[in-house]
């Protein structure tokens, strides 16, 4: 039976690099610290590229933050802004290092908190230590790969129909005078 490297996460492999994987399938993940040479090479279509990403990413989270903003009302809402833009970019730097994909807020934010009713953030606490949790437990993992994209696709349905919910909730609210013409 051969091993599949998909099935090990890097964290597992940083921490057991001799764990039962035939040498050949090692260097990937084990070794990365050791291989790392960083060089600068400027690309523009690559440099424009970027930019562009990141002018749509700002927009969306900047979107993301007042749609809660709008659902929730809470106080003292720039500061929060400006900490939600500061915290979103360092977080996107740092993934950039680590060669990962970064932190993107949803606009289904609000959808999320509509169908479950919760808004409050220490509820990530849990969550994240389970996916934390789960990056050591690569079989686990793989299992998840395994759920059926219906059931994905149905769950991402419910949340966008929340969503839709949400504005309507908000573009019908007192605050807004709609001019249908």
């Amino acid at each position: 039976m051969g091993y599949n490297r998909s099935n090990f996460t890097l964290p597992y492999l940083l921490l057991f690099p001799q764990s039962h994987l035939p040498t050949n399938d090692l260097p990937d993940a084990a070794n990365f610290w050791q291989g790392l040479k960083p060089s600068f090479v400027f690309d523009s279509g690559v440099f424009l590229s970027l930019l562009i990403c990141f002018l749509a990413l700002s927009v969306n989270n900047l979107g993301s933050i007042q749609a809660v903003d709008e659902l929730l009302k809470p106080d003292n809402m720039p500061n929060r802004i400006t900490r939600g833009v500061a915290v979103t970019g360092l977080v996107n730097v740092l993934s950039g290092f680590l060669g990962v994909i970064g932190a993107v807020n949803f606009f289904f934010s609000p959808g999320v908190i509509i169908a479950s009713g919760v808004a409050s953030r220490f509820t990530l606490i849990p969550i994240s230590l389970g996916f934390l949790a789960l990056s050591f437990l690569p079989k686990t993992i793989a299992v998840l790969g395994n759920i059926p994209s219906v059931v994905i696709g149905s769950s991402m349905i419910y949340l966008m129909c929340s969503q839709i919910a949400g504005g309507l909730q908000i573009a019908m609210s007192q605050k807004y005078n709609l001019n249908t013409g």
